[in-house]
């Protein structure tokens, strides 16, 4: 619980710093919640019980999933405030970062479902529970996160992390997308490389050729 609570608020901490504002902060929070709930409801059902190293799932899966809730209300957010309706605002929001959170969270999953072959139980679980609920979270996130949003909107100057043009929010998605990949990269399990031993033979000769140089 002390990781899931102190993921959950250095993630609000960054997205207040960003945006500036409490409600999508609040929506965003609500459907990580949901996804973590459907993530150990799966673990629950699959391996009937879980072990310490899956308990920290949530603190993961928020980390992970908040990205997508960032990308698409930063354009919905540029929508509204050009006086886009709420519907008109979601739909491009899903027309220009729809596919980005579908592939990214593809990735993700595909990273941490790699953590099946690692033949350690704990991260066998771990990962394919992160798997889960990486696809729920960016599912959520089109759907029941513009349904927790709600239709008001007031608009507000851009907070010092969000961009005013369209070359600023090209180098945000490309930011995001390497910050996906990094992620994934350091998810895959670690190789184990058993330590080499010095060949018998080789030793052999190397005491021959002391013993004959002597």
């Amino acid at each position: 619980m002390t990781t899931l609570f102190i993921s959950a608020v250095l993630v609000a901490v960054v997205f207040w710093f960003g945006f500036r504002r409490v409600g999508p902060l609040l929506a965003i929070l609500h459907v990580l919640l949901v996804s973590c709930v459907i993530a150990v409801g799966v673990g629950a059902v699959v391996f009937h019980e879980l072990n310490m190293i899956t308990i920290g799932l949530c603190a993961i899966l928020i980390g992970l999933g908040v990205d997508f809730g960032m990308m698409l209300y930063s354009i919905y957010e540029l929508e509204r405030i050009d006086g886009e309706s709420h519907e008109a605002a979601i739909a491009t929001a899903l027309r220009s970062q729809g596919r980005s959170v579908i592939f990214g969270a593809l990735t993700s999953a595909a990273g941490f479902f790699s953590h099946v072959f690692s033949g350690c139980p704990g991260f066998a679980q771990l990962g394919l529970l992160i798997c889960f609920g990486i696809l729920f979270a960016s599912a959520l996130m089109m759907t029941l996160f513009f349904v927790l949003l709600g239709k008001r909107f007031r608009p507000k100057e851009n907070g010092p992390l969000r961009a005013g043009s369209e070359r600023n929010q090209g180098k945000e998605r490309v930011a995001l997308h390497a910050l996906s990949s990094v992620r994934v990269i350091l998810s895959l399990p670690p190789r184990t490389v058993k330590p080499s031993r010095p060949s018998t033979s080789a030793s052999a000769v190397s005491i021959r050729g002391l013993r004959s140089s002597g």
